[in-house]
């Protein structure tokens, strides 16, 4: 059997293909995520509230969206409804979106579900969730 062949930084991280768009109203919380999304050669957009994500998904093509659920102008679950509603969009209607959430509790991540989100990472986020949602929804290069 031929192990497939994973493409690595040269400190050994797994490099994933993809453009992921970081919905995250909070300064501090865009430079964290984004630090450790590049550590993976990730490119990544951010958009500070839910109504400039709705718009960066319109114009531009995502393979995953990080949605933070608690933003200025319009919060992350709307985001995400309109998100998928998408008719015309650059980005697929059926893009992977991971709620962003300082809540932990069940009946929060179910409010994601609900709202459209494929997975929920309860903040602060870490490297070792980053690498797990990255596995588990964007492709290795």
């Amino acid at each position: 059997m031929t192990e497939k062949h994973i493409e690595k930084t040269p400190e050994g991280r797994p490099t994933f293909h993809g453009r992921v768009l970081l919905a995250e109203d909070n300064l501090t919380n865009q430079i964290v995520a984004r630090g450790l999304l590049n550590l993976y050669c990730v490119e990544v957009v951010i958009a500070e509230n839910g109504q400039k994500a709705v718009e960066q998904a319109e114009s531009t093509q995502f393979d995953l969206i990080f949605m933070d659920c608690q933003m200025p102008v319009m919060d992350g679950y709307e985001a995400t409804r309109h998100i998928r509603q998408l008719k015309q969009g650059k980005t697929s209607p059926d893009v992977p979106i991971i709620a962003l959430s300082a809540n932990a509790l069940k009946g929060d991540e179910d409010e994601c579900f609900i709202a459209g989100m494929n997975d929920h990472v309860a903040k602060p986020v870490s490297q070792d969730k980053i690498v797990a949602i990255l596995t588990k929804w964007l492709p290795i290069r």
